[in-house]
């Protein structure tokens, strides 16, 4: 039987020569294996379990003395007196299966560098290609502030006020609304990396999340301390200020005027976005992974 505690020494032999691991915030597994079926050249999909079987032979050897004249078929005719020696084989298989989900998302990294598919720069990168974002990273629930907004008396303490996304002044009716559409949005979880070539907004599948998003908000705030990776496939560039977003807006409508559900369909799902959604400022990115290094 193999030694357990050889074994072991064995892999930590082998991990000491390496110079870092990755601490994994996010990984979409489903987006991440859909890209590797597409890598993989034998046309067989992506892995989802792995199999390993290593096989040990015992040998052990037994002698016997014998005399006068023996007739043993198997092994030989031995006259007169001696030894005789004849051997046991006894084989026995070792099987350990692997989940290859992490080994996937490594995997699926080397492809990306190996086929230089992967941009570091975003500001350089066209929309629908892979890119590596770095640098400080902020993950917001907009769940606690979609609670806050449902207070309809602390919200309608601001009619009057100015609104510090859409520059017009606060309504009852229009905080009322709002009130309203902030109940029935789904929550959700964003991500802010902050590079030296613009910052980066991602949306945060729940289910990709290795740790809830309450815990990290307790723990950390909304700023999480470390130098971060996202590695996902940019979808958006900055749109500039408030006005040309109006501009593009207008021509919008104008397009789409004979279809009254469409332009008031424009008209509130852009107000929302602009309230809970990607800022202008930001580029966007579909994320795949999310991690940060941990070296010696």
């Amino acid at each position: 039987m193999p030694d357990p505690t050889a074994q072991a020494h064995s892999t930590r032999a082998a991990a000491a020569g390496t110079a870092h691991v990755y601490d994994f915030l996010y990984h979409d597994a489903q987006r991440v294996a859909s890209f590797l079926a597409q890598f993989d050249e034998s046309g067989r999909g992506h892995r989802t379990q792995a199999e390993h079987e290593a096989a040990t032979t015992t040998t052990e050897a037994k002698q016997a003395k014998v005399g006068g004249s023996l007739n043993i078929p198997v092994i030989a005719t031995i006259e007169g007196g001696g030894e005789t020696a004849t051997s046991e084989a006894v084989a026995e298989t070792l099987s350990q299966t692997y989940d290859p989900l992490w080994a996937n998302a490594l995997a699926f990294f080397r492809d990306l560098e190996a086929r230089a598919l992967l941009h570091d720069d975003v500001s350089r990168a066209a929309i629908g290609q892979f890119v590596s974002c770095t640098g400080p990273l902020t993950v917001v629930s907009t769940e606690h502030v979609q609670h806050a907004y449902q207070n309809k008396e602390q919200m309608e303490k601001q009619v009057g006020q100015i609104h510090p996304v859409t520059g017009e002044v606060k309504t009852k009716e229009a905080i009322d609304f709002d009130v309203y559409m902030f109940g029935a949005i789904r929550p959700q979880i964003q991500a802010y990396v902050y590079t030296a070539h613009g910052q980066v907004f991602s949306n945060l599948k729940p289910g990709g999340l290795i740790t809830a998003p309450s815990h990290l908000t307790m723990n950390y705030g909304v700023t999480i301390e470390g130098t971060w990776t996202l590695i996902g496939i940019k979808d958006a560039d900055p749109e500039g200020d408030l006005a040309s977003v109006q501009q593009r807006l207008t021509a919008l409508a104008q397009q789409h005027r004979e279809s009254p559900f469409l332009l008031e369909a424009i008209q509130l799902l852009s107000r929302f976005r602009l309230m809970l959604g990607r800022p202008l400022t930001c580029y966007g990115v579909t994320p795949l992974a999310l991690f940060r290094r941990i070296g010696r």
